[in-house]
């Protein structure tokens, strides 16, 4: 997938960026590379991958419930 360079303008439009022609045309690249990116891992086999939510087990740490009077 491809974005063009008006679509790069319309980006940065939204993201108020102000970009010179030759920025818009780096910014456009740079675009396409993360999307090209993206449709490469979305074509990796994660079928017996299970789901993981943080790289460490890490235990919430709670402070004791103890009533105080100030």
């Amino acid at each position: 997938m491809t974005i063009s360079i008006d679509a790069a303008r319309h980006v940065a439009n939204l993201a108020r960026l102000a970009l010179s022609e030759d920025e818009l045309k780096i910014y456009t690249q740079q675009l396409n590379n993360i999307l090209d990116y993206a449709q490469e891992l979305q074509q990796l086999n994660t079928d017996n991958i299970q789901p993981t939510y943080h790289s460490l087990q890490l235990k919430t740490q709670l402070r004791p419930d103890e009533a105080k009077i100030d």
